[in-house]
């Protein structure tokens, strides 16, 4: 099955696809590879039952951030204070540049 990463906590990866919410873990397989499953991963999955399921393949990703480890973004909201603290140009500048650069 496939499916979209909606959370993940602890190891565990909440995967929704058709409505259904599973409560999948990653094959062993992801920590010879290195490669960690984040949220907005599509990916293919084993359904063991009704809720639960384990994440066999990751999709190709169209993008990822490191932190807040999230992947496959299309919008970004810049959120930043105008008068308590005062507005720093500086860190806006600097969120749209690592944007741009992902």
């Amino acid at each position: 099955m496939q499916g979209r990463i909606i959370k993940a906590i602890s190891g565990f990866f909440y995967v929704e696809c058709n409505g259904n919410t599973y409560e999948c873990k990653a094959k062993g397989i992801f920590r010879k590879k290195e490669e960690t499953p984040v949220v907005g991963d599509i990916v293919e999955f084993d359904e063991i039952n009704e809720k639960e399921g384990n994440v066999i393949s990751i999709g190709e990703r169209k993008n990822i951030l490191v932190r807040p480890p999230i992947s496959n973004i299309d919008i970004v909201i810049i959120v930043a204070a105008i008068k308590i603290p005062a507005i720093s140009t500086l860190f806006i500048d600097k969120q749209l540049a690592y944007l741009r650069n992902k």
